[in-house]
Formats: C-alpha cells, sequence, structure tokens
C-alpha cells in the first residue's frame, strides 16, 4: 500500500509540475507577444515612440528569460534573446524592415516554445 501511495504521490506531482510550467510559459508569452504586437504596430505607423516599447519588450524579455529557461530548451531561449538583441541594432540603424523581420521571427519561435511544450490531450493519449 506505502508503494501506491508513493507512486500516486509522484504522478500527482509529475502533473502539478507540467501544468504549473504550462501556466508560466502561456503567462510569459502573452506578456512578451502582446509587447511584440505593440512594436509590431508602431514600427508598420513609424511612430516616435517605438524606441520607448521596444526598451519596454526588451525588459520584458530579460525579466521572462529565466522563467522560460526552466521549462524549455535553452537553444530555443537564446535564439529568441539573439533576435531581439538584433531588433535593437535594426532599429538604431533605422532599418524597419529588417526590424519588423526579426518582430515576425521572434513571434514565431514564441509560438513554437508555446506550442511545443504545451500540454494537450494529444500528448496525453
Amino acid at each position: 500500500m506505502k508503494r501506491v501511495i508513493l507512486a500516486l504521490s509522484i504522478f500527482a506531482l509529475s502533473v502539478a509540475l507540467a501544468v504549473t510550467s504550462t501556466h508560466i510559459l502561456t503567462n510569459c508569452y502573452n506578456n512578451i507577444n502582446g509587447r511584440l504586437n505593440e512594436v509590431i504596430l508602431l514600427a508598420t505607423d513609424g511612430s516616435e515612440q517605438l524606441p520607448e516599447e521596444n526598451e519596454k519588450l526588451m525588459q520584458s524579455w530579460e525579466d521572462s528569460k529565466q522563467l522560460i529557461n526552466l521549462f524549455t530548451n535553452r537553444k530555443n531561449v537564446e535564439d529568441i534573446g539573439v533576435s531581439i538583441y538584433k531588433m535593437q541594432g535594426y532599429l538604431e540603424k533605422g532599418d524597419l524592415s529588417l526590424y519588423l523581420g526579426e518582430c515576425y521571427g521572434v513571434r514565431s519561435n514564441l509560438e513554437h516554445i508555446l506550442k511545443g511544450d504545451n500540454i494537450t490531450w494529444e500528448i496525453l493519449t
């Protein structure tokens, strides 16, 4: 009986960890994707607020990076970080077309992390 209780406890802990990681990744994704959508809109309009919002995006990334690193592949996290810093360089050069290209690349990588590490019924069955 003790072995069954131990096995069930380990299983419950594993499920709790999986649900927690999914929740954390979803929150980080929503935060960064919201900032990303904002800079994309500002870049397409050519707004003067773009550098300020880009700084907020970079800060959101720095705040979320450590949490995301705990639950997903480090290579994907590094790729997103590199792209975000490339965006800063393109913004300083004034090349908005390359800036927008990196924005869409970051969005794609974020979606890959979220969908690749998310729990679905297909995985469980």
